[in-house]
């Protein structure tokens, strides 16, 4: 596997600009810290560097991907979003969401070895499809097929 871009995050929010997708305003560390607070979770790094830049887009925005990236205010536990996948989905929380929920993108804040995967939800169970957010952006940036 290749390593990952230098700024895979600040290529990602480049890219979005200049596809002219409608961005929403990044949060303050504080409330990303009371995010992590309430959910008993810790975010990875570059996750939480996305949401200081950019706090997702607003329902019904789309990337040029069809790809909505959601506010962190709604980022939630698969097992919240999806009741069926309750039992498969521990740590699992979605993040953003293909056309209108073909399928979807969790990150694994569980903590095990796991932790910071990125899976595509959507199938009969999540399959991983990135090691961490960081390869995640780099995927999207560089290789989006492979996000789907």
């Amino acid at each position: 596997m290749t390593q990952p871009a230098a700024e895979p995050i600040e290529e990602l929010v480049s890219q979005w600009r200049r596809a002219k997708s409608i961005l929403r305003p990044g949060v303050p560390l504080m409330e990303i810290r009371a995010w992590e607070g309430r959910r008993r979770r810790v975010l990875p790094k570059e996750f939480v560097d996305l949401h200081l830049l950019v706090d997702g887009m607003d329902e019904g925005d789309s990337d040029e991907h069809q790809i909505r990236f959601w506010p962190l205010a709604e980022v939630a536990p698969l097992g919240q979003c999806v009741p069926s996948f309750s039992s498969d989905a521990d740590g699992l929380f979605v993040f953003a969401d293909y056309c209108l929920w073909a399928h979807a993108y969790a990150i694994d804040l569980g903590s095990d070895a796991n932790q910071g995967q990125i899976a595509i939800v959507g199938g009969s169970s999540p399959q991983v499809i990135a090691p961490s957010f960081l390869v995640f952006a780099e995927y999207y940036v560089h290789h989006p097929a492979r996000l789907f």
